[in-house]
């Protein structure tokens, strides 16, 4: 048996708020650079490859940040950077990804982070997410969380 394909999804909406004045609508907090290097969301998607291909990455955003999106990951395909309808916080946006990956391939794991989750310390990441992904199948759901960034 063949194993199932793995699709991370970063939850990247936001009204722009949490960090203001630094951010703004088109400027939410996960296309900020707040160590003057790199912006949550690259955070997010580099300590996530090494689990896949940048081609399975997909980002739920709002059609405000998807254009900085965008142009920070210049690497995903444009068409996996998603722009929900309307804004309606997180789980309508993981039904929207459920929706879109069980459509292109419906035994895929679909891993949820949300995009700020690239301020984690080191020791929580994608080494300590392979078992979890591994331990799943088609038919289970899983959620993991580790210790928060202190």
């Amino acid at each position: 048996m063949s194993k199932p394909p793995f699709y991370p999804v970063i939850l990247a909406g936001g009204s722009g708020t949490r960090f203001w004045p630094r951010s703004r609508r088109k400027l939410a907090k996960q296309v900020l650079a707040l160590d003057g290097k790199q912006t949550m969301i690259q955070k997010t998607m580099e300590r996530l490859q090494p689990l896949c291909s940048e081609k399975d990455f997909w980002v739920i955003t709002n059609e405000f940040v998807s254009p900085e999106i965008q142009r920070q990951l210049p690497q995903l395909p444009e068409r996996q950077i998603v722009s929900e309808p309307e804004p309606r916080n997180t789980a309508p946006a993981i039904g929207l990804a459920a929706f879109l990956l069980e459509r292109l391939a419906p035994d895929a794991i679909i891993g949820i982070t949300a995009s700020s989750s690239g301020r984690m310390r080191s020791g929580t990441g994608p080494d300590s997410r392979t078992p979890t992904s591994a331990a799943c199948g088609s038919d289970k759901v899983m959620t993991r969380c580790g210790p928060p960034a202190s």
